[in-house]
């Protein structure tokens, strides 16, 4: 039975929802927000207002142009929103502070330092310090109202720094050398970590986003004992280079829906030993060392012939639930 094509009040209403929709991406890209000044609330309640006499409306006309006007409705909640400044990053930003902080080897004091990053928004980067006069360096731009905290702990290895970031949005971005030994947390609630680091003292790495991607480059970093990471809907990849592995290292990651990719770079002396599991997906397990391929609990097991007798090695476990895994171990 062929569909009854839109009335012309329809197809009025089909022509209005789309040049509101273009007009909503073109102020979200150009950065048009008359309506910053406004008081976010006002304008989601006025949208709501907005929205429910439309839907009413629809619901006074006939049935075929019902589904046309309840799009039309959505579009001007976005374009509002829009409009706002509440669906672009500036605004996620708000009136935004810019802070470079540098500290010398003696200024840490210690010779092991923990950072701590938390953002609702935004992106986490840890990159190898190009300043050696300071072998850790800070660059944060995030609201005003962030919170920054540098102290002395007690752990295991003794007297340590711990610093502290926390805002509700921005980016951080991480410089770190081989002076100091860094066991860096990041978490992100929506958005990005990113570390590429070559050559640093890296002690363990806890990545975590709910959604967005985590993506980590670690080059002969041979000191890492622990990586760590997960997300709840998005991407995990991660690159291993250590060709004179000195450790034996943990790897973790974890992801309820999306990817997880894996690549290790490693000596033929090092061993190495991969557990993989999807519960709805594909795990592809593959290298080019002597190995041997099993099945125990429920984990699809990758484990190079020398790794038994390896002094250092690394032992991975991967979980997804939804997606798939690929691993690659080259020698």
């Amino acid at each position: 039975m062929p569909r009854d094509k839109p009335s012309r009040l329809g197809m009025a209403v089909l022509v209005l929802t789309g040049l509101l929709m273009i007009s909503s991406g073109l102020a979200i890209y150009l950065d048009v927000t008359p309506l910053r000044e406004v008081d976010l609330l006002e304008v989601v309640g006025y949208s709501a207002i907005l929205m429910g006499s439309i839907v009413l409306g629809a619901e006074l006309t006939r049935a075929s142009e019902k589904k046309f006007l309840r799009l039309l409705a959505v579009s001007v909640f976005i374009l509002l929103l829009s409009l706002s400044g509440a669906l672009s990053y500036p605004m996620l930003l708000g009136e935004k502070t810019c802070k470079a902080l540098s500290y010398e080897a003696e200024d840490l004091n210690r010779s092991c330092l923990i950072l701590h990053v938390s953002l609702s928004t935004g992106s986490v980067k840890v990159l190898s310090c190009v300043n050696e006069s300071y072998p850790l360096t800070l660059n944060i731009t995030v609201p005003k109202d962030f919170s920054f905290q540098l102290r002395e702990v007690r752990d295991h290895a003794g007297t340590v720094e711990e610093l502290y970031v926390e805002a509700s949005a921005g980016e951080v971005t991480v410089y770190v050398s081989c002076e100091v030994a860094l066991r860096l947390e990041a978490d992100v609630d929506i958005g990005a970590v990113d570390v590429k680091v070559f050559n640093a003292s890296v002690e363990s790495l806890k990545l975590h986003t709910y959604m967005g991607m985590v993506e980590a480059l670690i080059s002969e970093c041979t000191n890492v004992t622990s990586i760590s990471a997960s997300t709840s809907l998005g991407s995990i990849h991660l690159k291993v280079v250590s060709p004179q592995h000195l450790s034996n290292t943990t790897i973790t990651l974890s992801n309820t829906m999306g990817n997880i990719g894996l690549v290790m770079e490693v000596g033929n002396d090092v061993g190495v030993l991969v557990k993989a599991r999807v519960r709805m997906g594909e795990v592809e397990l593959s290298t080019s060392s002597d190995h041997e391929l099993y099945e125990e609990e429920g984990f699809e097991v990758l484990k190079t012939l020398n790794y038994e007798k390896s002094k250092a090695r690394y032992t991975g476990v991967l979980e997804n639930y939804l997606g798939s895994i690929e691993t690659l171990i080259n020698p």
